[in-house]
């Protein structure tokens, strides 16, 4: 089943996993406001959209938009990546995040709620869980903002400080029980729908790219200095899968007859995990989709224990 494909002479910007009625297809977003479709199964390439305009908000514009959202597996695209603009987009599309130039806003099909940073604040990230519309973002000063349509539902303090601008941040939403997952640098966090933190865990690399699967079950990191992807369980955020990324390459069937490997030096900055253990990537524009049992597993605690001299 791993395979790997040599997409674009560029490197990709997003990699999502999107479920459908009977089957999910992998969006690669190859620059902005292009989009291409490719089977999960066997990398086959689908077909591609583009997309224009996307900051206009207006209604009328989004109707028109919504039909081409949708993906050769029936459900729609979860993110719209344009050149000066992401939009987060609900299951049934009535609800979307716009991120921009570090404001954010929730659009609905009734109204429109701006967040407040506060002061001269911006926002660095944000996230929409798209089943249950739990808005969120977090400012350069380290505060998680919550919403939902209605409105501001609190501004907390989660222990990140000042965001480094050099450094990686990223955020998800579950699609269930609303559980927050943030990565900052170094560490990883589990917040709730409260603000409260659950969960703190302290990395000994930092962190090139970030991704959780639709329910939290799974985390995915890679380590932006030697590629090394790690995954995680959500309910902990004990690590329970390693490899290097060059590996998991080497052991994927190249698609095409003939194509060029990805640079040996170049950074892995996209990442896509799903429920099922599927785990895909980029280095540069190759795409390799994979599963956990072709990494290798951390030795568990009651392992080491049991195998401990009498």
């Amino acid at each position: 089943m791993p395979w790997r494909m040599h997409l674009s002479n560029r490197a990709l910007q997003r990699l999502d996993i999107v479920p459908g009625t009977d089957s999910a297809v992998l969006a690669a977003w190859t620059q902005p406001g292009r989009v291409s479709y490719l089977d999960l199964e066997t990398g086959t390439l689908l077909g591609d959209r583009r997309f224009a305009d996307l900051i206009s908000r207006q209604p009328e514009r989004w109707l028109l938009l919504q039909p081409d959202l949708v993906t050769p597996s029936g459900g729609y695209l979860p993110l719209l990546s344009g050149s000066d603009v992401t939009v987060h987009v609900s299951q049934n599309a009535q609800l979307r995040l716009y991120h921009q130039a570090g404001k954010v806003s929730l659009v609905s099909v009734t109204q429109e709620t701006e967040f407040d940073p506060g002061g001269t604040d911006s926002f660095r990230v944000a996230a929409l869980s798209r089943a249950t519309g739990l808005a969120g973002a977090i400012t350069q000063a380290g505060c998680l903002h919550l919403y939902r349509e209605h409105g501001l539902l609190g501004v907390y303090e989660i222990g990140l400080g000042t965001l480094n601008p050099e450094t990686l941040v990223a955020m998800t939403i579950t699609t269930d029980m609303d559980k927050i997952f943030v990565a900052a640098d170094r560490c990883l966090l589990h917040v709730d729908a409260n603000g409260q933190v659950i969960k703190r865990q302290e990395l000994h690399y930092p962190i090139g790219a970030f991704a959780s699967s639709g329910t939290g079950r799974y985390l995915a990191c890679s380590d932006r200095e030697t590629n090394v992807i790690r995954v995680y369980q959500g309910t902990d955020l004990t690590p329970v899968h390693q490899r290097h990324a060059l590996d998991l390459m080497a052991t994927a069937t190249q698609v095409q007859l003939i194509a060029d490997p990805p640079p040996s030096m170049v950074a892995l900055n996209v990442l896509a995990v799903d429920d099922d253990g599927l785990l895909a990537f980029a280095l540069a524009g190759v795409i390799c989709v994979t599963h956990f049992t072709h990494m290798l597993a951390f030795p568990r605690l009651e392992n080491l224990v049991s195998q401990e001299p009498q």
